[in-house]
């Protein structure tokens, strides 16, 4: 013990004593360490956080694949069949997302809910803080009355008060009794609901074109449709005795029974797969980035340290002389990289404080998990472990060199080495350097190259046409269903909207781009061969909806004020729809059918009108045939507002939101948006992920040319006897200069070719970031080697313009 603290107190007053050096790596070490610790925080919070469930890696979700559905849902009769057969070892519980009115003392608000199985909580192992959640005697009473809410919105909106508990709350024109509260931090898992009642069946009612309200499993049976819409979240609890790759067995082997000859099966995944599947993938490669860029800083600290070692080879070679033994040397050298590293790890820890909130900010919102991101336990023991194996690879590293020294046995041998290389020769240590530089300068390019890729990707994104005009337009968003607005409502709110200052037109619709939420509906075409159908999005618009939105119309005509019930229906349909569905030249005319089931009649339309085609639902997703059927044809359906300016919409948001509310008194507003913020959003993971590939690279590049230049500017120090003889034959000082940069060209070529290769291997794995790149091409690489080139060119500069102003007569009489 007392030697190991003897090796500390030694190694502390060693790295006190060269304190310019000792920063420089404290410093490198913490930001490659905060860059690495910052992602891993990100990790943590979306993968090793334990969900606050009972046994929550025994929860599923369970949806049906295949068909012409992906909704990742499940239909009323393949859940009720599903239960009845015990086809997964499971218990299983349903839920249906929805939207309520919920009447406070400070107004009216709409708010996300869901319709659950009495069974719903108890399979999640959810347990209420306050009251209770359902029990098999509301499922007997048909749960009328009956809701539970989460902790956010009883502390927000019911005034956190335990006396509501018990007591009745309005949802609309219904009476219900709080029942209970959830705790704090429950995952949402049916579209952000807040709010839970107990569903029959569960079936609420589910609106289609033709003014048609399916409300009931029966109903849903009558229509054909009880196996085709898929509308149930279905959550289940595997039994004890079962493992999850014997429940997804079990699956398909009820699949295979059920829905023989059929193209459909039953998948089960995982619950924390599900809640943070579409963000890990981004995260993880975030953190290779992140890994590859702490590689990158090992280099960097290797070098510095390495030209430590180089400059205290004398101090060395003299305790060699003197009688050290390796061992005590080859143990400071690792003391002194563990203190540097832990020191590192320490400063990189109290950036990450300020870095995680800056993160939290700044990330997509629809990265899952997003609460839970905080410097834990976990996280400050990662950071110091990987501070502590970056400690010993440095070391490691370092030992090479210094053992070599170590293993001169002689004085003889020892100031031989001392009076430096032979002219033209270097010696190991310098050649280990370059080495690390080589790695440090090849791992750069690869980040370089990543974030080329990702920069492309953001540039293709926002050059695309959305076939919409996004600027200058507002959406204002209401209830869902059964809540839209009566055309008397929509009539007096267009009036007090077109006298808004600045509002040029307004339109209704029950959807809008780049957010369309209508789900894709089968469609089929009169006259043709029966077969599969063209599924479709299905929209309900106003006349004026395409031109406010921005969407040209192609042939023919809108929808116009004379589309009435009592008038033949009809229907606007976009040019990939006319495509899809094979309307050919003339599609005008053509009479196409909406099926909502396999043995009932289509509802048929004629169509009038050809729109372009728009990114309804995504701007990061082709276009897709769109059916654009008439208001006045379908009542009570529209559930947007699409307010069109001559001025910044931002500007306008309260006006419009003031003109909405004092219209529709009684009419709860779900959102008012500018469309531009909306397409902004959708285009925030792949900016985010762009953003950090670029500083990583940013940082990347610029350590890698201090070591450049720290390659140049040892081997002018070395060689500075052998520049002087070449001074003395007549070397010019471009010749002088050239000698020194050549060790950096070489190093600089043989990483990017190194970098490139790796990249070309790797880049795969980046593929969910890009968008309209199919990987690394010679363009992007030339870039990438022109800013590399020219920073090794700056790096080398100002030690080649040393070494071209050597004078031989000083040279020569220096030690």
């Amino acid at each position: 013990m007392d030697n190991l603290s003897g090796e500390f107190r030694q190694a502390l007053r060693s790295l006190v004593r060269t304190p310019q050096a000792s920063l420089i790596v404290i410093s490198t070490l913490a930001l490659g360490l905060a860059a690495t610790t910052v992602v891993f925080s990100v990790f943590d919070a979306v993968w090793l956080v334990p969900l606050p469930l009972r046994d929550s890696e025994r929860l599923v979700i369970i949806a049906e694949e295949g068909g012409v559905d992906a909704s990742g849902r499940m239909s009323a009769k393949g859940f009720h069949t599903l239960r009845a057969d015990r086809g997964v070892p499971a218990e299983i519980a349903a839920a249906v997302s929805k939207q309520v009115v919920l009447q406070t003392q400070a107004g009216l608000e709409l708010t996300p809910a869901a319709s659950v199985t009495q069974n719903f909580f108890n399979v999640l192992g959810i347990e209420a803080m306050l009251g209770r959640t359902f029990a098999s005697h509301d499922a007997a009473s048909a749960g009328l009355g009956a809701m539970v809410v989460s902790e956010e919105l009883w502390r927000t909106r019911l005034g956190g008060d335990r006396e509501t508990v018990g007591k009745t709350i309005r949802l609309g024109s219904e009476s219900y009794t709080l029942l209970g509260v959830l705790p704090a931090g429950m995952p949402r898992l049916v579209a952000g609901a807040r709010l839970w009642t107990l569903a029959e069946g569960p079936l609420p009612a589910l609106r289609v074109p033709g003014g048609r309200s399916l409300d009931s499993l029966a109903a849903l049976e009558a229509a054909g449709v009880a196996n085709s819409l898929r509308y149930l979240h279905v959550v289940g609890r595997l039994d004890d005795e079962f493992s999850f790759s014997e429940a997804a067995a079990a699956a398909n082997s009820w699949s295979l029974r059920t829905w023989s000859g059929a193209q459909r099966r039953l998948s089960v995944v995982p619950l924390r797969r599900h809640l943070t599947g579409a963000g890990l993938p981004g995260v993880l490669q975030a953190l290779a980035a992140a890994g590859f860029l702490l590689l990158v800083t090992c280099a960097s600290v290797a070098n510095v340290l390495l030209a430590r070692a180089v400059a205290r080879r004398r101090e060395i070679e003299l305790r060699v002389l003197l009688g050290a033994s390796q061992g005590r040397i080859l143990r400071q050298v690792f003391v002194e990289s563990w203190l540097l590293a832990m020191a590192g790890g320490v400063l990189g820890l109290v950036g990450c404080y300020w870095a995680v909130g800056l993160a939290g900010r700044n990330l997509p919102p629809n990265l899952p998990r997003l609460a839970d991101l905080a410097i834990n336990s976990r996280v400050v023991a990662f950071t110091l472990s990987v501070a502590f194996t970056t400690g010993t690879l440095v070391a490691a590293t370092l030992a090479l060199g210094v053992a070599h020294v170590c293993g001169l046995r002689t004085a003889r041998a020892a100031l031989r080495e001392a009076s430096g290389p032979a002219p033209g020769r270097r010696d190991r240590s310098e050649r280990g350097g370059h080495w690390i530089v080589l790695a440090q300068v090849a791992l750069a390019v690869m980040l370089a190259c990543g974030a080329a890729l990702v920069a492309r990707s953001v540039t293709n994104l926002l050059r695309i046409e959305p076939g919409f005009a996004g600027d200058n337009l507002v959406v204002v968003r209401g209830a869902q269903g059964g809540m839209a607005w009566t055309q008397a409502e929509i009539a007096e709110a267009e009036r007090r909207l077109e006298r808004v200052p600045g509002v040029v037109s307004v339109a209704t619709g029950t959807d809008v781009p780049p957010e369309g939420v209508a789900p894709p509906l089968p469609v089929k075409v009169q006259g043709t061969a029966d077969g599969p159908a063209v599924i479709a999005g299905w929209h309900v618009v106003s006349p004026t909806y395409f031109r406010t939105v921005g969407i040209p119309l192609l042939k023919g005509r809108s929808c116009t004020s004379t589309d009435l019930p009592n008038s033949p229906a009809v229907a606007v349909v976009s040019q990939e729809g006319v495509r899809r569905l094979a309307l050919g030249e003339q599609p005008l005319g053509r009479r196409i059918g909406l099926v909502v089931s396999s043995g009932a009649d289509p509802w048929w339309v004629e169509v009038v009108g050809v729109v372009a085609d728009a990114r309804f639902t995504d701007v990061r997703q082709a276009p897709g045939p769109e059916i654009f059927y008439c208001a006045g044809q379908n009542p009570r359906t529209q559930q947007a507002f699409v307010i069109r300016s001559t001025t910044d919409p931002n500007g306008l948001l309260g006006d419009i939101r003031g003109a909405i509310v004092s219209a529709l008194p009684h009419r709860p507003i779900r959102a008012v948006q500018a469309v531009k913020d909306l397409v902004a959003a959708q285009q925030a993971t792949l900016r985010v992920s762009a953003g950090l590939f670029g500083i990583f690279a940013g940082i990347a590049i610029l350590l890698a040319a201090l070591s450049l230049y720290g390659v140049v500017a040892v081997a002018v120090a070395r060689r500075r006897h052998e520049l002087a003889i070449r001074v003395a034959l007549g070397a010019t000082r471009a010749n002088l200069a050239w000698l020194a940069v050549v060790p950096v060209v070489w190093i600089t070529a043989l990483g990017l070719v190194l970098g490139a290769l790796a990249t070309l291997g790797l880049q795969r794995y980046l593929r969910t970031l890009l968008f309209g790149v199919a990987g690394l091409n010679a363009t992007m690489f030339a870039e990438v080697s022109f800013v590399f080139l020219v920073v090794a060119v700056l790096a080398s500069l100002p030690a080649a313009l040393h070494a071209a102003r050597t004078q031989a007569a000083v040279s020569l009489r220096e030690p």
